[in-house]
């Protein structure tokens, strides 16, 4: 990563002097050697604790001017000396220069996420799966799909199975628990009509079928007869038993 760092930005300035067209991608490898060294620095040593600001401020130094000298590169282009696009090349460099705190920031992001849905699930499984609710349906009173789900869906589903309607202005009750579980396993995504089965020490199923009904709409049942069969089997594997 030093070599890269180091040689990679001797050579590219001397190639930018030479005025060759590979001075760039010889910036570009430097400055990810930068980064790359950074990162380490930051995350995965006591380097601040035990150097204090040099261990922030350097690196820090290093990005600009790096980031410096491939922007001067990259400004020579109206003189003919490349072909790409400044803007692209900024936008480059933003990316590369935030990459280190991104990455972090997301992985801790999705290590929340995780853990909220454990936690959930753990709860369900404490408070409803003890008592016998192993089920969730959400879905409203939408003309394409109400009447189907009260006629072919809920009287197949256990008579202990948890029911929200969204028309009846339950999800902004958004303390009670089956409203925070219909949220995080619904999704931002055909999140109405969807059915969340739980079974204990298992990750929540979910079975959607907003995709269904919309094909259903338009005259092709496939998609719904396959998503209510394999609803149907899964709930058969679990012996729940059903109203019917």
């Amino acid at each position: 990563v030093f070599g890269c760092e180091v040689f990679g930005g001797t050579v590219g300035t001397i190639s930018l002097l030479l005025r060759k067209k590979w001075a760039f991608p010889l910036f570009v490898i430097s400055l990810l050697g930068v980064l790359a060294q950074t990162s380490n620095i930051w995350f995965l040593t006591d380097a601040i604790s035990a150097m204090g600001e040099p261990a922030i401020v350097k690196p820090l130094v290093a990005k600009i001017i790096g980031t410096g000298i491939d922007l001067s590169r990259e400004i020579s282009d109206s003189q003919g000396l490349a072909t790409i696009e400044i803007r692209t090349i900024l936008k480059t460099l933003v990316v590369l220069v935030l990459l280190p705190l991104v990455i972090p920031l997301a992985i801790f992001v999705v290590a929340i996420y995780l853990v909220h849905g454990a936690a959930l699930n753990a709860i369900v499984w404490l408070l409803w799966c003890t008592c016998g609710k192993h089920v969730l349906l959400v879905y409203s009173d939408s003309l394409i799909w109400h009447d189907h789900i009260e006629e072919n869906i809920i009287p197949h589903l256990p008579r202990s199975a948890i029911v929200l309607n969204w028309s009846e202005g339950l999800m902004r009750y958004w303390h009670l628990l089956a409203v925070m579980v219909s949220r995080y396993f619904g999704g931002s995504r055909e999140i109405n009509p969807v059915v969340v089965v739980f079974r204990p020490f298992r990750w929540a199923k979910k079975f959607r079928f907003w995709q269904a009904f919309k094909d259903y709409k338009h005259g092709n049942n496939q998609t719904l007869d396959s998503v209510q069969r394999d609803l149907f089997a899964y709930i058969a594997r679990t012996e729940f038993g059903t109203a019917t």
